[in-house]
């Protein structure tokens, strides 16, 4: 799932959840400072999956589009001062 990626690399991750918890033998496969688990490769009997907590799917515009969306949250947890620097 990683294998184009640099060692460290910057995705969209617009939630709070975070998983405490994985199966028995499953391998983490991201983390960071919000959470020890963002992605991981888990087996279950001959079947390979892949999890992720982060959007690999959102490309630009979709993260501009959330940021928008959540706006005020946002502002309140301190990621912008205001709404202006949100937009700006």
């Amino acid at each position: 799932m990683h294998a184009m990626r640099d060692a460290v690399f910057d995705v969209p991750a617009i939630h709070s959840d975070i998983i405490i918890r994985l199966p028995q033998g499953a391998i983490v496969t991201a983390r960071n400072a919000m959470s020890e688990i963002q992605a991981a490769e888990i087996r279950f009997g001959r079947g390979v999956f892949w999890g992720v907590q982060y959007r690999p799917e959102y490309g630009l515009h979709g993260v501009a589009a959330v940021i928008r969306r959540y706006g005020e949250t946002l502002v309140t947890e301190g990621f912008f001062a205001d709404i202006a620097g949100l937009d700006r």
